[in-house]
Order: structure tokens, then C-alpha cells, then sequence
């Protein structure tokens, strides 16, 4: 599960703080526990999977990338305008397919 988490993360910094379209594929035959589909509708309603833990160097990357955003966009650069930013982000350039 660990993997999977890393993986998720990955795709996740890639469509957040890189701003590269990313397409997320999974073959069903792939989804072997059901914490799974819960990522992935996670992902899908909010753009972000909870309990993904970024490190301290993820962490000031996404602070750093979207504090710029926020003042650029006339917002308040704190915690919550930061983290919405980079989740925006993330749902603009997210793509998911489950393949049967």
C-alpha cells in the first residue's frame, strides 16, 4: 500500500507544483484493496488523498510554488489560500482512467 501511496504522491506533485497534465491509469485488475477506489474518488472529489504524508522538502516546495501563486492571484498567502491553490492546480491537470 505504501507504493501505491508513493506513486499517488508523485502524480500528485507532478499535476501540483510541476503544473504537467498527468493521467493517473489503473486496471482493475491492478486494485487489490479497497483503500484504492477510496484514493481515487478522493482524488477525483478533492484532489487530494488523505493521509498522503509529504516530507519537509514536498512541503516547502508546495508553500513556496503556491505562496508565489497566491500573491500573484491579489490572494492572502496563508495555509489554507496555499494548500486550495495547489489543489486547484492539481484538479486541472489530474486525469484518472480505470480500465476493465
Amino acid at each position: 500500500m505504501s507504493k501505491w501511496r508513493d506513486d499517488l504522491k508523485r502524480c500528485l506533485m507532478l499535476a501540483g507544483v510541476e503544473d504537467k497534465s498527468v493521467t493517473f491509469l489503473v486496471v482493475d485488475t491492478q486494485i487489490i484493496r479497497e483503500e484504492m477506489l477510496e484514493d481515487i474518488n478522493n482524488i477525483l472529489n478533492t484532489g487530494d488523498v488523505t493521509g498522503i504524508p509529504y516530507n519537509q522538502e514536498e512541503q516547502k516546495l508546495i508553500d513556496d510554488t503556491f505562496r508565489q501563486e497566491c500573491i500573484r492571484k491579489g490572494i492572502q498567502p496563508n495555509k489554507m489560500n496555499i494548500y486550495s491553490q495547489y489543489l486547484a492546480r492539481i484538479k486541472k491537470n489530474i486525469h484518472c482512467v480505470i480500465a476493465m
